[in-house]
């Protein structure tokens, strides 16, 4: 008779448990995924990308895989600078460095004549302003031939480069001092 009492209990009890254990979980599993959705760039080996030379060989660097479309996807819902709309909606873009990762809030920041973006659309130029590094600021642009990048700060500068020369997802990071 007890135990017919007890078991309703038991069972609600186990219940709300697993239900409540269950919901952390997917919090914690997709918060996690929302996290690494945020990253872009893939550390990579001179010998993971081949034996081909590189397009640009300064003396120190470190080599990244981008996922472009991801990346693409990311930035098709960043503001466009002199909008009034950057302050409502902040983009955070995370840049590899040789310093460690840099975070940047982005905004589209156009810069050719409005006949010929219409004529490229697919020629996009960003603006960025350092988070953790106020002092930097990083200018980027996507075109037909990949991605390239420079940012100045008061530690240097640094650039974000095409690995080949044709159009891949691999690119180098590298400062300006190593570049002789």
């Amino acid at each position: 008779m007890i135990t017919d009492i007890l078991k309703p209990i038991l069972m609600k009890t186990m219940t709300n448990f697993l239900s409540h254990t269950t919901l952390s979980f997917a919090v914690v599993l997709l918060f996690s995924m929302s996290l690494s959705a945020q990253n872009f760039f893939t550390s990579k080996t001179q010998s993971s990308i081949g034996e081909d030379a590189n397009f640009i060989v300064p003396e120190k660097y470190e080599a990244f895989e981008i996922d472009e479309a991801r990346l693409m996807a990311h930035l098709s819902s960043v503001p466009m600078e002199f909008t009034g709309k950057e302050t409502e909606k902040t983009i955070v873009l995370p840049f590899p460095g040789e310093r460690g990762s840099m975070e940047f809030t982005i905004v589209e920041s156009p810069i050719m004549e409005d006949g010929l973006a219409a004529k490229f659309p697919d020629i996009k130029t960003y603006r960025g302003q350092g988070i953790e590094d106020p002092t930097a600021v990083m200018r980027m642009d996507i075109t037909m031939f990949g991605l390239r990048a420079m940012i100045l700060s008061e530690h240097g500068t640094v650039y974000i480069d095409p690995y080949f020369e044709e159009k891949s997802p691999y690119y180098i990071v590298y400062e300006k001092n190593d570049f002789k």
